[in-house]
């Protein structure tokens, strides 16, 4: 998990928590218009990065931005003109419309 492998305090895992909720809200708004709003998307994500950056030390965001290295490093590039996998039609457990952020995200990379 995130929080352990960057040692969050407590306060920073609620904080982390919310963002990330917050992020979820907004990019779920975004993706109601047909067909998804791209700008409102970009903008959740540049919000959440700028509050991620005010609640982590700079020594958790250099780990992060490691593990995030390593992480896009191990997966490859699986789509070479987005650096991002293609879109599966296939629905994620976390995408229920009440979802809270879950362990799953913690692997994902912040910056």
């Amino acid at each position: 998990m995130l929080a352990t492998k960057i040692g969050l305090s407590e306060d920073q895992k609620a904080k982390v928590y919310d963002a990330k909720l917050q992020r979820i809200i907004a990019t779920k708004e975004a993706k109601k218009t047909s067909p998804p709003n791209q700008e409102l998307m970009k903008a959740a994500n540049m919000k959440y990065s700028e509050t991620m950056k005010t609640i982590l030390t700079p020594e958790q965001i250099e780990k992060v931005k490691a593990m995030a290295k390593d992480w896009k490093n191990k997966r490859g590039n699986k789509n070479p003109s987005k650096g991002t996998p293609p879109a599966t039609n296939t629905p994620s457990p976390s995408s229920a419309p009440n979802a809270a952020p879950s362990d799953e995200m913690d692997e994902e990379p912040m910056f």
